[in-house]
C-alpha cells in the first residue's frame, strides 16, 4: 500500500478538490493530489556597489515552484511583490543595505526565504582643493573679453588626488578697485587640457565700485562635470567693458591694470565638488 511521508492529501470529489479525506476504505489513489511541495528561493542582485539614489535590480530563483508570488525586502520593509516568473524588482538604496526574497506559500507550495544579499552603497563627500596661478594677468579696459586660467591635474600625486571627481563650482577670490563706468558678466569654466569647454556657467556681474574695494569671492555653480585622472584647465572670462580704471585682484595676490603693477603675487582658485566614497 503507498504512503506519503510529510505531505497533506486532497480529494477529488469529481468536482473539486475536497478540503477532507474520506476514510481509508474509499480512498481511490487516482484522485488523491499530493499538496504542499518544499521550495527553496535564492536571491542575486546586481550591482553590489552603487552610489547613493542609483538602482539595484533583484531577481528571485525559486526551485520547485514555477508559479506564485514573491515579496523582496530592504531589511524588514517590504519593497515590492512580483507575482509571475521570472521574479524581479529594482530598489534605489540611500544606505547600504541588506535584500531578501521571500516565496509566499500558497495551497500548492511551501514559502522559503532566501539568504540576505548585501549592497554597499556609497555617499558624496565634498571636498574643496585650492590652486594657485602664475601672477601677471590683465584683466584690462577692453573691448574684447579676457581670459584668466590655471591647470591642474587630477590622479595620484595631483591637486585632486582620485581617479574621478565631480566638479559642482569654482571660486575666485577677486575685488573690483577704482571707479568705474561699466560692467562685465564673469563666466566660470572647465576646460580638456586641449582648451575644449567641458562645463562653464556665466554668473557674476562686475560693476563700478566708486573707489572701493569690494569683494568677488561668490562660488560660482557650475553643471556638474566629472574629470577622470588627467590634466585640466580651470578659469574665468571677463567680459566686455567700457568704464575706466578697473583693477580687479585676488585677496592673495593681484590682477594687473593694463600692465601696471598693484601688488605681486598669485590668483587662487577654489574648485568644490565630491567623491562617493
Amino acid at each position: 500500500m503507498p504512503h506519503y511521508y510529510g505531505q497533506a492529501l486532497r480529494w477529488w470529489d469529481g468536482d473539486t478538490w475536497a478540503p477532507t479525506i474520506p476514510a481509508v476504505g474509499d480512498v481511490d489513489l487516482r484522485k488523491v493530489s499530493a499538496t504542499s511541495v518544499a521550495t527553496a528561493t535564492t536571491l542575486t542582485v546586481t550591482p553590489t556597489i552603487v552610489n547613493a539614489g542609483s538602482p539595484v535590480t533583484l531577481t528571485a530563483t525559486v526551485t520547485g515552484a514555477s508559479a506564485g508570488s514573491v515579496q523582496f525586502y530592504a531589511g524588514t520593509t517590504l519593497i515590492s511583490t512580483d507575482t509571475a516568473s521570472p521574479w524581479t524588482a529594482t530598489h534605489a538604496p540611500t544606505a547600504t543595505t541588506s535584500y531578501t526574497a521571500k516565496y509566499v506559500a500558497n495551497g500548492v507550495y511551501l514559502g522559503s526565504t532566501s539568504a540576505g544579499k548585501s549592497v554597499t552603497v556609497k555617499q558624496k563627500s565634498t571636498k574643496t582643493y585650492v590652486q594657485a596661478s602664475r601672477s601677471g594677468y590683465q584683466w584690462r579696459q577692453s573691448s574684447a573679453p579676457t581670459k584668466i586660467e590655471s591647470t591642474f591635474v587630477v590622479g595620484t600625486g595631483g591637486l585632486i588626488p582620485y581617479s574621478s571627481f565631480v566638479i559642482t563650482g569654482i571660486k575666485l577670490q577677486a575685488a573690483r578697485y577704482h571707479a568705474g563706468s561699466g560692467s562685465s558678466v564673469i563666466t566660470a569654466h572647465v576646460a580638456s587640457s586641449n582648451g575644449t569647454i567641458l562645463s562653464s556657467k556665466a554668473s557674476v556681474t562686475l560693476g563700478a565700485a566708486s573707489g572701493s574695494d569690494t569683494p568677488m569671492s561668490a562660488l560660482i555653480d557650475l553643471p556638474d562635470i566629472t574629470v577622470a585622472t588627467g590634466t585640466y584647465r580651470i578659469g574665468f572670462t571677463r567680459g566686455t567693458t567700457v568704464g575706466t580704471q578697473w583693477d580687479e585682484y585676488s585677496s592673495k595676490g593681484t590682477l594687473y591694470y593694463d600692465g601696471s603693477s598693484q601688488g605681486a603675487g598669485s590668483l587662487l582658485y577654489e574648485i568644490t565638488g565630491y567623491i562617493w566614497a
